[in-house]
């Protein structure tokens, strides 16, 4: 009696989860039409519209067999070129120390290389550049986190010989087809009361993940989330050009996400495929603030769309603009074929039509003609009207008033009329600032997903690790680390926005300081040391080995530095750097963490100042006898 109570729930579950899939699906059709129909006007088919009536996208036919029907598309170097300055955009993270105790500084520390090394392993870089072309095709696009246990180094072999990995974070693109919010009338995902991840997996993956047997369905490949709906699915893949492809031995499972309430303290997790219950449980992960627990996904807008959780592409603008642009571009073809092909004006019975009709007018074609009637010509075909060019010039300007783009950005060419540096400046600064709001989108999406993983960390990661990381002298060196060390989630943008602050912006403004002597010593010369650091920031860190001996008088110091920590013995040589090991050490001992850890006065601080002076004595003996 208790096994068939527990089925009826089980299948109670999977009718609740499948019954609000079915629910949710209907009302976020609208939206999802235009998504399907801004990534055919990308791809180039342009002569389809949606059909609210029958919730589908449908092909326009031409209305007459000579109409001329290409496309000319701008959506696309729009997009393309939207897309290339924003993939600049490469967020760094630091972690802010929770308190100026110094365990929390360090920690702040080990946390920022942390997730420096994890962006990395998790090449966040592509995936970034994959959920923005994602955000600007259908305007919202969605991370997702998880704990991936077979994912890190090995530690170890269970019972069957298998190993045993360490685990780590992980983060997947979830396109805006695959997620199903209660409310479409919410801001952001962590709103929502609910939502159903949609997605297609192999039946043979879902078995081995979660050892249950599932039923194949035949389920559109792209379109994997809209299963269940009716209509219009086969028709976008054709559309698209992906024929009626199907995913064969495939399933759809719903993964059902459900936030924490008075009913569900520490929320609900449900995974169903079909008629089977996969999974039953609490929300999986402890990604919130304050040790709570909340969906999973991080939400990216390309611009918001008011008081709605969908946000707006910018190609969903340029649509009406590229239907006249196409029109206006066909019909001034169609009045240049009627000029070079010519209609021929035939009195009915005085020749043979049909074959004017298929032959035309040939060089040296002879035409008969009935005796005594009209003979055949040519009609005036007219010229093309200046509109025509007026309005195509006006279609093209307000591409670049919509999209946010201009010539200078698209083609790499300058407007007409444009030739001073300082306007195409600041036609470049314009297009930077236009895609401003884009980015902080990207960057804000940044941030929320550094915090999810220390907090991910925080909860599995509950014995030792050993990290590798990058210093910023390009050392490389091992931090051992567990979870209960990562004591805060304060995550802050160690860079400013990448667009506003480029590569060529930079290596400007150097140039700038260098012309205005603000890098001279009191001598009037450049330090080599200096030398080093300009060349680094200008990309040419190595070039031609100019920095090499600074680099190595650099990296002695700073050994130095914690010999002197440790109260160990530093031999000060005759072929050291003495200018460079001093402004080393007067860097370390003017820093705010040096006074919070040794204070002002004591023996690590007296030690530093001696070896200082005999650093500035041996200097002062150097210039004596290079002075005799």
């Amino acid at each position: 009696m208790l096994l068939k109570s527990e089925d009826k729930r089980k299948k109670e579950l999977c009718s609740f989860v499948n019954k609000e899939f079915e629910r949710r699906s209907k009302e976020r059709l609208p939206f999802e039409l235009q998504w399907q129909l801004n990534i055919n006007f990308f791809l180039g088919n342009q002569y389809c519209d949606i059909l609210p009536e029958a919730g589908e996208i449908f092909q326009q036919e031409k209305a007459f067999l000579w109409q001329e029907r290409e496309v000319y598309n701008h959506i696309a170097p729009i997009i393309e070129s939207r897309l290339a300055k924003l993939n600049k955009v490469a967020p760094r993270v630091v972690v802010r120390a929770a308190t100026n105790d110094e365990e929390d500084v360090q920690a702040a520390k080990v946390s920022s290389a942390i997730l420096a090394s994890a962006f990395q392993r998790n090449n966040m870089s592509a995936t970034i550049k994959d959920a923005t072309m994602w955000s600007e095709l259908c305007g919202t696009v969605f991370y997702k986190q998880g704990w991936v246990n077979n994912k890190g180094m090995t530690v170890g072999k269970d019972a069957s010989g298998a190993n045993i990995r360490e685990g780590d974070v992980s983060t997947v693109v979830c396109p805006p087809y695959e997620i199903y919010p209660d409310s479409q009338s919410v801001q952001d995902i962590q709103e929502c009361s609910s939502v159903i991840h949609a997605h297609v997996y192999p039946c043979e993956f879902v078995r081995q993940l979660y050892g249950k047997e599932v039923k194949p369905t035949e389920t559109d490949v792209l379109s994997a989330a809209e299963f269940g709906l009716s209509g219009g699915f086969g028709t976008r893949n054709t559309l698209l050009g992906l024929g009626e492809k199907k995913a064969e031995n495939s399933c759809l499972v719903l993964e059902y996400y459900e936030q924490e309430s008075v009913k569900h303290p520490e929320g609900r997790y449900i995974v169903v495929s079909g008629d089977t219950l996969l999974f039953e449980g609490e929300l999986p992960y402890v990604n919130g603030e304050g040790a709570s627990r909340k969906l999973p996904f991080v939400q990216q807008n390309s611009v918001s769309r008011p008081g709605c959780l969908w946000g707006i592409s910018v190609v969903e603008r340029c649509i009406p603009i590229q239907r006249s642009y196409n029109a206006v571009r066909n019909r001034k073809h169609e009045l240049l074929n009627r000029s070079a092909v010519g209609v021929l004006a035939v009195e009915e019975g005085s020749a043979d039509v049909e074959d004017l009709a298929e032959n035309g007018l040939a060089p040296g074609k002879v035409i008969v003609y009935r005796q005594g009637a009209d003979k055949p010509e040519m009609m005036y075909p007219g010229t093309i009207p200046d509109e025509f060019t007026r309005e195509e010039s006006a279609l093209l300007e307000e591409f670049n008033l919509i999209s946010g783009t201009s010539d200078l950005m698209r083609q790499s060419v300058a407007p007409t009329n444009v030739t001073s540096g300082t306007a195409l400046n600041t036609i470049a600064e314009q297009d930077d600032t236009r895609l401003a709001v884009t980015a902080d989108k990207m960057r804000d999406a940044v941030l929320e997903i550094s915090r999810q993983w220390l907090r991910l960390f925080k909860q599995f990661a509950s014995y030792g690790r050993i990290e590798r990381v990058v210093g910023k002298n390009g050392k490389v060196s091992s931090v051992y680390w567990t979870g209960n060390m990562l004591t805060s989630d304060d995550v802050a943008h160690e860079t400013e926005n990448e667009l506003s602050d480029s590569l060529s912006n930079r290596k400007q403004v150097i140039f700038d300081l260098l012309g205005k002597g603000l890098f001279l010593d009191e001598h009037g010369n450049l330090p080599q040391r200096t030398k080093g650091r300009i060349l680094r920031a200008l990309g040419m860190g190595d070039w031609e080995n100019i920095a090499d001996l600074s680099e190595i008088h650099s990296s002695r110091a700073q050994r130095e530095n914690v010999m002197l920590k440790d109260a160990k013995e530093v031999v000060i040589t005759d072929t050291d750097d003495h200018a460079i090991h001093i402004a080393e050490h007067a860097k370390v001992l003017l820093s705010e963490e040096f006074e919070e850890q040794f204070g002002l006065f004591g023996d690590v601080r007296k030690r530093f100042e001696e070896h200082i002076s005999i650093h500035k004595a041996r200097m002062e003996e150097n210039d004596v006898e290079q002075a005799q």
